[in-house]
């Protein structure tokens, strides 16, 4: 495992936006490192130094830095650039004449933050590739030479899943490193045995769904599963937001008769402690993506691990990674499908060798796992 590294982790997202793998890798590398999560789109006044603060600071633990406000005028994108580079010719300098002796590792998960590669280049740097980002604020072109030049100026490139390792393997002929997908152990083994949910009843088969309510979700095929079907009760738990990797949804406009549908239950998001006693009492968690979106059809859902940790039945639509489970997730592409899906899952309990070894995948996707794995292929360079 890495040890006594200084390490960034920049981030586009706001302070206050939930990103759990950022939260969970920082967690992890916390133990034996100083982590700095750097907010690359949010800014203090100069006198206050977030960033130069948070870097002297020498216990070991996560640091939510934000850059400095040198010039004033931030509301302009030209003077919002300069601000921007001045931190960070800032920092190069700082790194260089204070901390040239020490390990400094730059961890990335967005492909347009790999222009920071040039101004740390005496760093070791990791693209962690965890989604086919297709972001609708740069033109698809100009967001493929951001990709490109991150696998180019990476010192290791790692990828959780087979299918997304196959997309980005096409712009680069350096090894992309399939590693552990990212399983939080410590938020589901201490699962609350408080009863969370009463309204919906307890005697329809329940099937759920925990995650955001944005663009992601296939409206038509649920609207339509959900209407046909009153005989089961589905419970939805999560915020309602914006998926930026995908363009408006035209069917999001089904929301609203979703939700007025009587067998339908929208719950607010679940403190991380509650998610595993809500996914415990469905019957049956599903992952009903749009897969007509390349963001869905390439990724790798962390809520599969929840699911599969719990020993819960699952239902996906087909997304490419989890077509590898076929003896442990259920796939459908239409209302039809997941109905008929549904039934089987109901009629017959899930054999206690098919339960077991959905619990093993979960551990051994865990985020020590995936920690301990990149760790290793650093270390070897």
């Amino acid at each position: 495992m890495i040890s006594d590294f200084l390490i960034f982790i920049p981030t586009n997202s706001a302070t206050n936006t939930y990103c759990n793998y950022l939260e969970e890798t920082s967690i992890e590398l916390a133990k034996r490192n100083k982590v700095l999560i750097l907010y690359m789109n949010e800014y203090v006044k100069w006198w206050k130094g977030s960033l130069f603060k948070d870097l002297v600071r020498e216990n070991k633990k996560v640091f939510h830095c934000h850059l400095i406000q040198i010039l004033p005028g931030n509301r302009f994108k030209h003077i919002e650039e300069i601000n921007q580079k001045l931190n960070l010719l800032l920092l190069k300098i700082y790194l260089f004449l204070f901390k040239r002796r020490t390990k400094t590792l730059l961890w990335l998960f967005y492909p347009e933050l790999g222009f920071l590669t040039k101004y740390l280049p005496q760093s070791e740097s990791i693209y962690d590739c965890i989604d086919f980002y297709t972001p609708d604020s740069i033109s698809s072109q100009a967001f493929a030479k951001q990709v490109k030049f991150l696998l180019n100026h990476a010192t290791l490139v790692t990828s959780i899943s087979e299918s997304l390792k196959k997309r980005v393997q096409k712009q680069t002929l350096k090894d992309i490193h399939i590693v552990p997908q990212g399983f939080s152990t410590n938020t589901f083994q201490n699962i609350s045995q408080k009863k969370t949910i009463e309204q919906w009843k307890k005697s329809s088969p329940t099937i759920g769904f925990v995650g955001g309510i944005n663009e992601r979700l296939d409206y038509k095929l649920l609207y339509s599963l959900i209407k046909k079907n009153p005989q089961w009760q589905f419970v939805f738990a999560g915020p309602k937001g914006h998926e930026p990797n995908i363009l408006k949804n035209k069917n999001m406009e089904l929301f609203p008769q979703i939700e007025s549908l009587p067998n339908f239950l929208l719950l607010p998001p679940r403190q991380k402690s509650m998610i595993g006693s809500l996914i415990q009492q469905f019957d049956i968690a599903i992952i009903p993506y749009d897969v007509s979106y390349n963001f869905n059809k390439y990724c790798y859902p962390m809520k599969l691990f929840e699911y599969f940790y719990l020993e819960k039945p699952v239902l996906s639509t087909p997304i490419q990674e989890l077509k590898r489970f076929s003896s442990l997730v259920k796939i459908g592409n239409s209302a039809e499908e997941w109905e008929q899906n549904i039934k089987e899952i109901l009629s017959k309990p899930e054999p206690a060798i098919v339960k077991k070894r959905k619990k093993e995948l979960a551990l051994e996707n865990s985020w020590e796992r995936k920690i301990e794995a990149i760790s290793t292929l650093l270390l070897e360079i």
